[in-house]
């Protein structure tokens, strides 16, 4: 959960307090494979996609943050 609190905290938004699973084995659905979701988030329900990324100078190839979502608890 460390790298998700860097971009957290960067956005100034509270810090996660623990790991949550891979959203796909909780669904079954192989369109939640990379997604991870924290429902207990204060802002709101928190969303995170996780994809591959590269570095153009080097080739070496790491996990990133592709998109990040807050949705409104109703």
């Amino acid at each position: 959960i460390s790298p998700v609190n860097r971009v957290l905290k960067a956005l100034g938004l509270p810090p996660v307090t623990s790991g949550v699973p891979e959203l796909a084995s909780i669904t079954g659905s192989r369109f939640d494979v990379n997604h991870y979701r924290w429902d207990n988030y204060p802002e709101g329900i928190l969303i995170i996609e996780k994809t591959r990324c590269t570095n153009k100078k080097t080739f070496k190839s790491y996990d990133c943050i592709a998109a990040l979502t807050i949705r409104h608890r109703y």
